[in-house]
């Protein structure tokens, strides 16, 4: 039985629900595709030391390319997971083709997505330097906790402001819309439900950074159990743990857009009906009394 269109609205744990049974429905043909992703993922951050020294003025060009092949290696992700959903699986290797076929689409959304948070992060930068250079003629004020307040605030309020573009590439793989007419649906999709999605995106987000940043927590915060472990170990548990929870967050992403249509549909069908003020009465005014 398919689990997409949904056949009603989904509440939190509903939602979850559904993107769990999803993703235990297709991990199993997500599992190659997203150890290539985490493996490209692992070049990038890690794989210049590995680079022999003639060829290390390259590896950012390497860096670059791996950036690039990884859009249609997600986009892959989500439509597989989607056939998975809606019908029949198709065969991977046709998928990843329509996903090529779609290339220009998924950049011209990436692209607009980054277009304002970029905005928003040079005036979150702007805002850090103003209070380093003023912190001399603000001595009364507890600048310190104020930086760091701010520098922990920084990721939400960029990562909140594309919140509303953030199902675009989903349409574009599920809908094979153009780049324009997935941004429009993306926002109005989100509109009146900006927070419940906020809400999701940062958990997914959250989940993304804690396990790739798994290596470093677990040498601060437990030094003496980092120490029994090699670093190579803890690197495969972090890259391990990634592979795993991809898809899943692929499957609460895809889950979320299905539910956010669903209750569009319903609002369409279902209009509220708006109570229709009586017209207010004229009151006579004593030039208007007849005696």
């Amino acid at each position: 039985m398919p689990l997409f269109p949904l056949s009603r609205p989904l509440q939190g744990a509903g939602l979850l629900t559904c993107a769990t049974r999803l993703y235990f429905k297709s991990i199993l043909q997500l599992l190659p595709l997203s150890i290539l992703i985490v493996g490209l993922f692992y070049i990038i951050r890690f794989g210049q030391p590995y680079v022999p020294k003639q060829w290390q003025h390259l590896f950012s060009q390497v860096a670059m390319f791996a950036c690039v092949f990884t859009v249609p290696l997600c986009a892959s992700l989500i439509g597989i997971q989607n056939r998975v959903a809606t019908e029949p699986p198709a065969p991977r290797l046709s998928i990843f083709i329509l996903i090529c076929r779609s290339f220009l689409s998924l950049f011209g959304c990436l692209i607009s997505m980054l277009l304002f948070p970029m905005i928003i992060l040079a005036a979150c930068f702007a805002i850090s330097f103003a209070l380093d250079f003023y912190a001399p003629f603000l001595k009364n004020l507890p600048l310190l906790q104020i930086q760091f307040a701010w520098q922990q605030l920084i990721p939400i309020v960029v990562f909140a402001s594309f919140v509303s573009k953030i199902f675009a590439p989903v349409l574009v793989v599920i809908q094979n819309e153009d780049s324009n007419t997935a941004i429009d649906h993306s926002e109005f999709l989100v509109k009146g439900y900006f927070f419940r999605t906020f809400i999701y995106g940062l958990l997914m987000v959250e989940l993304l950074n804690l396990f790739s940043q798994l290596p470093t927590l677990m040498r601060f915060y437990y030094p003496d159990g980092a120490k029994q472990l090699l670093p190579q170990a803890l690197e495969a548990i972090a890259q391990g743990l990634l592979i795993l929870v991809i898809p899943w967050i692929s499957a609460v992403l895809l889950t979320q857009c299905y539910d956010l249509k669903r209750r569009k549909a319903v609002k369409k069908t279902n209009p509220a009906k708006v109570a229709k003020k009586p017209p207010p009465t004229k009151t006579a005014t004593t030039s208007e009394v007849s005696f």
